[in-house]
């Protein structure tokens, strides 16, 4: 992205950030970057690096973030390079919001992560057995920790943002992502489409449908109930209780496999299943990073507020990777850009060095890794946790 397109007024963009000199003591380093710093390799280094060029550090306090704090820095940094993705001009000279878009249309971009609640596992822990046994209790938890993000950021908006000469009078978006426990990339968009739209699939009744069967009709999920006993209601995008929020940008698989997953690395292998929305049906693919094509945009999710007081342009997002949806009632989804290649979660595998080159040893010539995915093998790939 050059420079101009940046719009960067009064911000030197040609310092590059470096973001693997430490800045603190390895102790105080979050458990993911620890592993990324210790694990990562030059091709993932340059991916990451390439969503840095033209980043600016307005505060001055980025790289120490992303070494202490990682989940809400790395969101930020994908975030913009969507936003380069994409051909969007953003004026980094403004300090918040997040990021400025000034055209094609001017919106503004408040970035948010959901964490886990304190004593409970964060998404960079490892503990025993961490795939979630029951679906609908990690989707109950992860609505919380997104809820209670949400709002908190819709208090700052009124409080502070909404009243920003250069955010008055323009949509207002806010992009979230869970790192609320660990396998949130399974949620995919369970969690999120509940919250916003009341929209939620039973994963019990998913999973038990018999073979052949698409699997229960999404019902309308008024409350989720908080461990207290205390009911938070639901269907935030269903009123006009947020209107000062004019969409939401979500997506469970904007991680560091993403950059892996870009990266030429070998000895990865990868795990991934991509919905078609518009048309039906599923695909996966599970083999090695060499022969597997992710893009960048892939499982970027925007729900658009029916009620907000400055509509979101759909067309500003409107790539084929991109899933963008509204509602027009309760317990309801209405597609606008369906997208006909939605991921839906992914991970990696990492290797030993060279173990990849040894098993693709005369083994894999011509071979395809891909497959089709029909309801039922989904959800047995769902019981399975795969992903």
């Amino acid at each position: 992205m050059s420079k101009s397109r940046l719009h960067a007024k009064g911000c030197d963009s040609d310092m590059a950030l470096n973001l693997f000199d430490p800045l603190v003591l390895e102790t105080q380093f979050h458990p993911a970057f620890e592993r990324v710093f210790r694990l990562s390799t030059p091709n993932e280094r340059d991916v990451l690096n390439q969503w840095v060029e033209g980043f600016v550090d307005r505060d001055g306090k980025f790289v120490h973030e992303f070494q202490t704090t990682f989940d809400s820095s790395f969101w930020e940094l994908y975030l913009f390079a969507v936003i380069k993705e994409l051909g969007m001009q953003c004026d980094l000279a403004q300090t918040r919001p997040d990021f400025c878009v000034v055209s094609p249309q001017a919106f503004a971009v408040e970035a948010v992560v959901s964490l886990n609640a304190m004593g409970s596992p964060g998404a960079a822990d490892r503990i025993v057995n961490e795939c979630p046994l029951n679906l609908n209790e990690f989707n109950r938890k992860a609505m919380i920790r997104l809820l209670n993000s949400i709002h908190a950021k819709y208090r700052k908006f009124n409080d502070s943002y909404g009243k920003l000469d250069h955010v008055k009078g323009k949509p207002f978006v806010l992009a979230i992502a869970p790192f609320d426990q660990p396998k949130f990339q399974l949620q995919a968009q369970r969690a999120i489409e509940a919250v916003l739209y009341r929209y939620y699939v039973n994963e019990d009744s998913f999973l038990e449908a018999d073979d052949g069967e698409e699997g229960p009709m999404p019902h309308d999920m008024q409350y989720v109930v908080k461990d207290s006993g205390a009911c938070l209601p639901m269907g935030l995008f269903c009123d006009s209780r947020m209107s000062g929020i004019s969409a939401v940008i979500q997506s469970t698989s904007g991680t560091w496999s993403k950059v892996t997953a870009l990266s030429t690395e070998p000895d990865v292998i990868i795990d991934a299943i991509y919905e078609n929305r518009r048309d039906g049906g599923m695909v996966a693919y599970r083999g090695p990073n060499a022969f597997y094509k992710e893009h960048l945009l892939d499982g970027l999710r925007v729900y658009h507020n029916p009620y907000a007081d400055f509509p979101l342009a759909p067309g500003l997002f409107g790539r084929d990777h991109i899933f963008q949806a509204t509602s027009n009632g309760v317990a309801n989804l209405v597609p606008l850009c369906p997208a006909t290649r939605l991921l839906v979660c992914r991970q990696s595998i990492r290797l030993p060095p060279g173990m990849m080159a040894q098993m693709l040893q005369g083994s894999f010539h011509n071979r395809s890794f891909w497959y089709s995915v029909d309801s039922a093998l989904y959800r047995a790939y769902r019981k399975g946790r795969s992903c």
